[in-house]
């Protein structure tokens, strides 16, 4: 056992994650002054606010100055990007502070996401090639820019590439659930993700095994639980028609 949690100590993995929770400890404290590096941010954190209010999955289209001058107000719109509003929520419950929240969140999954990185590395490219890969993602500019500001890539790419490692760690059809299921979340945190999903159901049917089996696991197992993920949405914006189908919005007053 002694030995086992050296070997754990000592691995790459552990780390880099703690020099990526160095790199998000300064963006903490950097956002606890104030500062954002993404306005994107304060779309989001409406959401969360309003779902805080009671008012449920809404946010609120900001008209331009023409059509405020007319008389139109912002009206709540609905959308399915549903899962980081609740992970700001949660860094609200937990820190108090809306701004201060959502990079607790965000940089906290941005340092759960580096292990991800260093593994899918090590499967493809060897030990060296992931250390270098992931010391690149931590300090790469673009990646403090949209891991570490509140927005929704940190969840994003998270469950993504935690999807990925399913599939490939899965041996049997029936072990691909969960990847089914992370794809539907990551589709509900952006609409992207269900483009992002059918790309990665290729995995499955380029394992040596043997054809059926790997069609099951695609339309049987992983297909079925990313739709399954999306019926709720699916349901409000047909049968109900509230809300907009994965960024194509519907159409309101002042659109036309």
């Amino acid at each position: 056992m002694r030995r086992k949690f050296k070997e754990a100590l000592l691995s790459p993995a552990v780390w880099l994650t703690l020099l990526a929770g160095g790199v998000a400890l300064l963006n903490v404290a950097e956002n606890y002054k104030g500062r954002t590096g993404s306005t994107d941010v304060f779309t989001y954190l409406d959401y969360a606010r309003n779902l805080w209010n009671g008012m449920g999955f809404v946010g609120r289209i900001h008209l331009s100055f023409d059509l405020w001058a007319r008389g139109f107000d912002p009206i709540p719109m609905e959308s399915n990007r549903l899962l980081h509003p609740l992970a700001l929520l949660l860094g609200r419950l937990l820190s108090g502070d809306w701004l201060l929240g959502a990079a607790f969140v965000t940089c906290l999954l941005y340092m759960m996401t580096v292990p991800a990185v260093y593994w899918l590395g090590t499967l493809w490219f060897g030990r060296p090639a992931a250390v270098l890969g992931t010391l690149f993602f931590i300090v790469n500019r673009y990646t403090v820019a949209y891991m570490l500001h509140g927005i929704s890539d940190p969840l994003f790419l998270f469950l993504l590439l935690l999807s990925v490692a399913v599939l490939l760690r899965s041996e049997r059809f029936w072990s691909d659930l969960p990847a089914g299921g992370l794809m539907g979340l990551a589709a509900l945190v952006r609409p992207g993700g269900l483009a992002y999903a059918l790309v990665l159901l290729i995995i499955p049917m380029l394992r040596p095994a043997p054809w059926r089996e790997r069609v099951l696991s695609v339309a049987g197992v992983v297909f079925p639980v990313l739709l399954a993920s999306q019926t709720g949405w699916l349901l409000n914006v047909l049968v109900f028609g509230r809300g907009d189908l994965y960024g194509v919005v519907k159409t309101s007053p002042f659109l036309t």
